[in-house]
């Protein structure tokens, strides 16, 4: 009786250890999968781009993404300014996570290339300011990118398709995250997933001569359009 009931309980810790290894290959999986995706990669280069071409300060982005020496997982911090899961966020944050990197292996202090408005309001504690400014922030890096592809009308037509559909099933994701996760319980679905709606404002943008203004937030002067 002793060894059957023995038996059992091996089995079920072996189930269980064996559910726990599935979950977390499908959560490794699932947050790798914009590295196979064309959007993705372009958001991925588009922001790490833009943050090196600002000289965006340790300070911003520690804000943004949070310490890196810290005990904090991966998923914490990434749900600072980002949306678990979410096909467009989860490129921005490793982004955010190289171009953090970057900063320690360089350990050099440069001048921001920042206005000192959009610095202050990327340096809030204010979740709803910091986010609105990413978001303008990202949108002016993604359409830097987008404009730079140069690639045929086409194609162009098929990345602004798929940026609007990932950034609805970022929001998606939201929305059941605001119900679910304590994280974000002070989150707003319209502002909440700043990567989602920036990469979607650019992407909108794209190849829309009267739409481009060189003083896009997140792009200066010198990233203008000619």
């Amino acid at each position: 009786m002793l060894a059957k009931r023995f038996s059992l309980i091996t089995a079920g810790l072996v189930f269980f250890s064996s559910l726990l290894y599935s979950l977390s290959v499908y959560s490794w999986q699932n947050s790798a999968s914009w590295k196979k995706d064309p959007v993705g990669q372009a958001v991925f280069e588009g922001v790490l781009e833009g943050l090196i071409r600002n000289q965006v300060d340790a300070a911003v982005v520690e804000n943004i993404i949070g310490n890196p020496s810290s005990t904090v997982s991966r998923e914490e911090r990434m749900k600072r300014s980002f949306v678990l899961n979410c096909p467009l966020c989860e490129p921005t944050f490793e982004a955010f996570l190289a171009y953090q990197k970057r900063l320690q292996q360089q350990n050099a202090t440069k001048v921001s290339k920042l206005s000192q408005l959009e610095r202050d309001q990327l340096l809030s504690k204010n979740t709803n300011k910091r986010l609105d400014r990413l978001a303008k922030t990202v949108k002016g890096w993604m359409l830097t990118k987008f404009e730079k592809s140069d690639l045929p009308e086409n194609v162009t037509l098929k990345w602004k398709q798929m940026a609007s559909e990932q950034a609805e099933e970022g929001k998606t994701e939201l929305i059941e995250r605001i119900q679910s996760d304590p994280a974000y319980k002070e989150w707003s679905v319209y502002w909440g997933c700043a990567a989602c709606n920036g990469t979607r404002d650019a992407s909108e943008d794209w190849k829309n001569p009267a739409s481009r203004n060189p003083t896009q937030p997140g792009q200066g002067t010198s990233s203008a359009p000619e």
